[in-house]
């Protein structure tokens, strides 16, 4: 496992890839004016997501909220899978609960809870310059809306 929530992570290679990157964009503060390069550098622009064609400027706005959200980040790999044109990470992102979370359940306000929401991210590499091209992720959101009263 590598935790990194310092920025410090295994270097994994892949071809073109580190999957330090990609989590490093969405785990360190962007300065404006370097934010969208930094995502050009590791993903296509557009880059499909989910099967979605997303501009990276989404992308980059989705990382500031999650960012504004969740703090301070941490993301823990809990297992990679690599080969020459695919990436798989199992992970865990937590922080503290101290913003809106827009999520596939809707938005979430502020808890002030610490949470932890693990998810898996399929990264699809192009071939040649090695950057991410599709994404295939999952998470698990509904942990972020806590325990279910199944009792009666």
């Amino acid at each position: 496992m590598t935790d990194v929530s310092s920025g410090v992570a295994t270097h994994v290679a892949a071809p073109g890839l580190l999957i330090e990157h990609p989590l490093r964009l969405w785990s360190e503060p962007l300065d404006d004016a370097v934010a969208l390069d930094a995502f050009r550098a590791v993903y296509t622009d557009p880059v499909l997501v989910n099967g979605q064609l997303t501009e990276l400027g989404e992308l980059v706005a989705r990382a500031r909220m999650l960012k504004a959200a969740i703090a301070p980040i941490h993301h823990r790999i809990r297992s990679t899978v690599v080969t020459p044109s695919r990436v798989a990470i199992a992970f865990t992102i937590s922080g503290c609960h101290v913003g809106t979370l827009a999520s596939p359940l809707g938005e979430l306000p502020a808890t002030h809870r610490d949470v932890a929401v693990t998810g898996l991210d399929i990264f699809e590499l192009e071939q040649g310059s090695g950057r991410v091209a599709a994404v295939w992720a999952v998470a698990d959101w509904p942990s972020l809306l806590g325990p279910v009263d199944t009792a009666g």
